[in-house]
């Protein structure tokens, strides 16, 4: 088990904020006693999906709720897959669309579902969105219409390992598979930076974006339950 305090969450919400990382070794009187020592106003319990249910008792215990089961998909990056699409560009500067499609990206995130998270869930995303246009090695690209901005996707590097932040599709716009070439670009943008291992990170009730990655060739290394604890 391992229990940390995280410095900037603390910061950004205003509050303190620690995490406890469980693995199946840790008897559950452990954790019970890890938890009830800690000063922090709010702490994140993530464990893998598996284990879950045998702590579920001491979680709930503390009035302990699960917000999330993160299901992690990884891929080996794939020179034939990625496409430079030539429709999308890279954004440079926020805006009002951008930030309402970086909104609509996190309808099934814990920031989102948490009630007493939900105040900040705006705040969170937007500074998301500006980390990603002020950071080197991170872009957002987006495709538009003649209208508005149909669909985005921030993409960075970390370690060497490609990963996507947020993903969204204008709701009008879904079903013509905008999404897909969001990838495909996102795959180029690994290839330009030679990065041959690429990661994505979502919720397992998001069915259309865990279909969208398995059929560009990702599959799924983990699925993490993670649950919100208010002390």
């Amino acid at each position: 088990m391992n229990y940390q305090c995280l410095k900037w969450d603390s910061c950004f919400f205003g509050m303190r904020v620690a995490q406890v990382t469980v693995d199946s070794a840790i008897d559950s009187q452990i954790l019970s006693e890890c938890l009830e020592r800690s000063d922090a106003e709010v702490i994140y319990v993530f464990l893998a999906s598996e284990i879950a249910e045998q702590y579920r008792t001491t979680l709930e215990n503390f009035y302990g709720k699960c917000y999330d089961c993160k299901v992690i998909f990884g891929k080996q990056v794939d020179a034939v897959f990625a496409a430079q699409d030539l429709a999308i560009v890279e954004i440079t500067t926020e805006s009002e669309e951008l930030l309402q499609l970086a909104y609509a990206s996190g309808h099934l995130s814990r920031f989102f579902l948490d009630p007493r998270f939900k105040p900040h869930f705006k705040a969170l995303y937007r500074e998301w969105i500006q980390k990603s246009l002020r950071e080197e090695n991170a872009n957002i690209f987006a495709l538009s219409d003649a209208q508005s901005m149909q669909g985005m996707v921030s993409v960075f590097v970390e370690s060497g390992i490609g990963k996507i932040g947020l993903i969204a599709i204008d709701e009008k716009s879904r079903g013509q598979g905008l999404g897909m070439r969001l990838l495909k670009q996102c795959e180029a943008y690994y290839v330009d930076h030679n990065v041959v291992t690429c990661k994505v990170v979502t919720q397992k009730d998001n069915i259309a974006a865990c279909k969208l990655y398995q059929k560009a060739g990702y599959t799924i290394e983990n699925e993490q339950s993670i649950w919100h604890i208010w002390k």
